[in-house]
């Protein structure tokens, strides 16, 4: 996610090196795609709002970093969930 958002990289090159890392869960996999749009059309209304349209990168990094950091933590703690719910 942070590579999408925060560092720019395309979506799919993104998603090539979370698979790399060990992202084998197609469901988790769909989780952070559409946790990523999200965060990037959030960060694009901001930035509109904010007076950022002309593409100011510090705006752009501030508010991407913040949103980020915000989905990461959310996305761990479903990850740290769905690892501690017991197996029927």
């Amino acid at each position: 996610m942070k590579r999408a958002i925060v560092d720019g990289w395309d979506t799919d090159k993104a998603l090539e090196e979370a698979t790399a890392l060990g992202l084998t869960n197609e469901t988790l996999k769909q989780f952070f795609l559409a946790q990523i749009q999200a965060a990037q059309a959030l960060i694009a209304h901001r930035g509109q709002a904010c007076g950022a349209a002309d593409g100011s990168t510090s705006a752009r990094r501030s508010s991407a970093n913040s949103i980020a950091t915000k989905d990461l933590r959310h996305a761990l703690s479903l990850l740290i969930f769905l690892v501690l719910q017991p197996v029927p």
